[in-house]
């Protein structure tokens, strides 16, 4: 985003319009190249293509566990519905 800014300040200053058209051009690269690491950094975030379902059933499966090691009387249900 910092490279973005500091390419659109430099065209904004500047009256030539075939520099400008460059300049442009390159903001909207670096655009694209930072929209899609972002996208990555999501898509790396969500972590495996589990279903919903299956990822809260290992969860409560952890929680259960850490619940009986710490010798609480606790108790989770799932249910999942739809």
């Amino acid at each position: 985003l910092s490279s973005i800014l500091l390419l659109s300040r430099a065209a904004r200053g500047t009256d030539d319009p075939a520099t400008k058209e460059e300049q442009l051009a390159v903001i909207e690269d670096v655009a694209s190249e930072n929209l899609a690491e972002a996208r990555r950094f999501v898509r790396e975030l969500a972590g495996p293509d589990e279903r919903l379902e299956t990822q809260l059933t290992s969860l409560l499966s952890q929680m259960r566990s850490r619940v009986k090691a710490l010798g609480e009387d606790t108790t989770f249900e799932l249910v999942v519905s739809g």
